[in-house]
């Protein structure tokens, strides 16, 4: 039996009744229960979940549920290209990757030199564009995730040069969006403008957002950013924003 397995309890409408963890035998015992039917759900860390169900038909009727979790197998994401201490041209490197069992892959989530970039969706694509940081020394690391607490990542060295940024921008320069609050019939309209650079592709940027709906304006916000040109990363924000 394996111990320590999370066990949720639900009515046949699937809401939540009751969340137990078994004991070192694997065993738990729920009473109480009135006649009706019970799902009950099973996790645990490396094992895949498993969702049963059991009916009581007579009052104080007991029922015991013998359940077996199969193993997760060992998974691995492995980045093919670029290779270590590779010297690569440009702000946006392509990484390709192959990852095991990969029909059952959620996401993959992308960071450089430590700080998270973005996270995305695998659907059969085994390349992506990552924007990296700096001229030099940059570290990619994949984090891929299959869900139930199945995971591995996968990191890679290179060495940038002439590292531009796929939008050259310079002070002055203003970008403009519109976002929809889906629902609420409100809209959001997001300006900013680029004011003077803190280092290199590093940039201090104006920011001013404003809800608004058919009545007119719900608020506003303004602040600062410092936004790296290359990537999107916010090192600093005034938090106003």
């Amino acid at each position: 039996p394996y111990p320590f397995v999370d066990v949720f309890l639900y009515d046949s409408f699937w809401y939540l009744l009751d969340l137990v963890t078994t004991d070192v035998g694997g065993f738990y015992n729920f009473s109480g229960l009135f006649i009706g039917e019970y799902i009950l759900e099973f996790y645990v860390v490396d094992y895949y979940s498993e969702i049963e169900s059991v009916s009581i038909l007579v009052d104080g009727q007991a029922n015991y549920l013998d359940v077996y979790l199969d193993p997760i197998p060992p998974r691995s994401i492995t980045i093919l290209a670029p290779t270590d201490s590779q010297t690569v041209a440009g702000g946006s490197v392509l990484v390709s990757f192959t990852a095991s069992d990969s029909f059952n892959l959620n996401t993959v989530e992308i960071s450089v030199n430590s700080v998270y970039i973005a996270t995305t969706f695998y659907e059969g694509n085994d390349e992506l564009f990552v924007p990296v940081f700096q001229n030099g020394t940059n570290v990619i690391e994949l984090y891929a995730d299959w869900g139930a607490g199945s995971y591995a990542t996968d990191t890679v060295t290179i060495n940038s040069v002439d590292v531009t940024p796929v939008f050259p921008v310079k002070p002055g320069d203003f970008f403009h969006m519109k976002g929809e609050m889906i629902g609420l019939t409100q809209f959001i309209d997001y300006n900013y403008t680029f004011s003077e650079w803190l280092e290199p592709f590093v940039m201090n940027v104006s920011a001013d957002y404003r809800l608004y709906d058919d009545t007119g304006t719900l608020d506003t916000f303004e602040g600062w950013l410092a936004i790296n040109v290359l990537n999107g990363y916010v090192p600093y924000d005034d938090g106003s924003g």
